[in-house]
């Protein structure tokens, strides 16, 4: 994390605590003012309880405050809900913004070195293979990270960075699932958890997705599996593909590293993608290395 990200997340965060501050104040103070009538009412309705007999309009209106009552206990306590889910997903966001940052601090620390070499362009496959991305999720941060089973085994998989972007819209969706399940409940009001189910069916749904794309490349076996993309033979690899796209719109635009396997038959299989260079080109390394194969550039 540098010193930029940290401080415009330090000012984020003060600014939500000032505003959040206000907003409390104001809620505590109506909140006492809802108190100091319902204290009164209470009052009214406990004096209208000890009297023996009652008139038509006394009966009227003890039924009044007491429907009165009840009602304003139910709306202070769904207030307080609201506010107590509010917190939680600040605390949420904030939480993934922290871990995000080390995660991606941690990735573009990788000291590597440039192992890709051109195409060479004399060479039949070479002339055959495309050149354009393969993927169609772009993202400006890690999707992927390789980890190291054995001599012979090697793992891609989700990078924590996609892990923690795809658990934030999960616990997100879940917060406010669960506060307005649990605010119908005590208020008996009307329960609507549909954007709460969005954001979990989105945040698992990546979740799953990075899981899918996953490998498992077994040197014993000559075998790269995965759940989403089947089996291949890797005895029929003749290089890695290194491409470099570039994604985004306007001002938000950002560099794309693709790996991708290239067979005898110039078919390509799509590995893995990063936001970052130095991982990007961390785990290239890797690939070659344990397939011993050259890593090609366009």
């Amino acid at each position: 994390m540098n010193k930029f990200s940290l401080a415009l997340l330090l000012i984020v965060a003060l600014v939500f605590a000032s505003n959040f501050k206000q907003h409390f104040v104001q809620i505590k103070n109506a909140d006492e003012k809802v108190q100091l009538l319902m204290q009164s009412n209470q009052k009214k309705l406990d004096a209208l309880n000890t009297k023996p007999q009652l008139s038509k309009h006394e009966l009227w209106l003890q039924q009044h405050l007491s429907k009165n009552l009840n009602k304003t206990d139910l709306l202070i306590q769904g207030s307080q809900l609201t506010n107590y889910s509010l917190l939680s997903m600040i605390a949420i966001m904030l939480a993934c913004a922290v871990a995000f940052m080390f995660a991606r601090r941690k990735d573009s620390r990788l000291q590597t070195v440039d192992i890709t070499c051109p195409a060479p362009s004399d060479n039949p496959v070479v002339q055959r293979v495309s050149w354009q991305m393969m993927g169609s999720i772009a993202a400006n941060f890690n999707s992927n990270r390789i980890k190291r089973k054995s001599e012979h085994k090697l793992r891609i998989l989700s990078s924590p960075q996609w892990i923690i972007f795809s658990s934030a819209f999960a616990l997100l969706g879940l917060n406010a699932f669960g506060f307005a399940l649990y605010k119908s409940y005590i208020t008996g009001s009307d329960w609507s958890p549909g954007l709460g189910i969005v954001f979990i069916a989105s945040g698992t749904g990546l979740l799953v997705y990075g899981f899918l794309q996953g490998w498992l490349i077994d040197r014993q076996l000559s075998l790269a599996s995965s759940p989403l993309n089947g089996q291949h033979d890797i005895r029929e690899v003749v290089a890695l593909q290194f491409i470099t796209g570039i994604s985004g719109a306007r001002r938000r635009i950002f560099n794309v590293y693709e790996i991708n396997l290239i067979l005898k038959d110039a078919q390509r299989i799509s590995l893995s993608r990063y936001g970052e260079h130095s991982n990007a080109m961390h785990s290239a390394a890797i690939l070659a290395k344990f397939l011993n194969v050259p890593v090609w550039r366009d």
